[in-house]
């Protein structure tokens, strides 16, 4: 154990400085350990009240449909029974809108049909007995923006009131 002059043997001077070593490489990783760990919480707890802000915010804005008045070739194509729920009545609201462009836009030109929204449109439109914008509005705007199933009814309801 110890050597003649009274120091511990090279065996033991080894073991130490190996111990040492251990813990001392077992206290840096625990602290860069605890670091990672405190680092993934904090970005987890900011990033993802961020992203709820950034849905929040995502929800007030609105995307317009364009309104071209020119077909393209792959659109007179396009038969309209190929076309989803949805689309149908997409379709249904770009017509009614150019439709009634002149109710909508005045004189102004038409690319300022191009940036309005579904609830500013109908609401410039004129109701009469066939045709009624709020309904129009209330189903384009489910098809276009929710996530819910369009119905059979709602297909009806824009197809026979427009």
């Amino acid at each position: 154990m110890f050597t003649e002059e009274g120091e511990p043997a090279l065996f033991w001077i080894i073991l130490e400085k190996i111990i040492m070593a251990a813990a001392v490489i077992f206290l840096v990783g625990g602290i860069i350990f605890g670091i990672v760990i405190g680092i993934r919480y904090l970005w987890k707890h900011f990033h993802m009240a961020y992203v709820k802000e950034e849905k929040k915010l995502q929800t007030g804005i609105d995307i317009r449909e364009t309104c071209t008045i020119e077909k393209n070739k792959k659109e007179k194509n396009k038969g309209f029974s190929l076309l989803n729920s949805r689309e149908r009545i997409r379709k249904i609201y770009r017509k009614q809108v150019l439709k009634h462009k002149s109710e909508i836009i005045g004189d102004y030109n038409l690319e300022n049909l191009e940036h309005m929204t579904a609830k500013e449109c109908c609401n410039k439109m004129v109701s009469d007995n066939k045709f009624s914008p709020d309904n129009l509005k209330m189903v384009y705007e489910k098809a276009r923006y929710s996530a819910e199933e369009i119905t059979p009814e709602d297909l009806k309801l824009v197809k026979t009131k427009f």
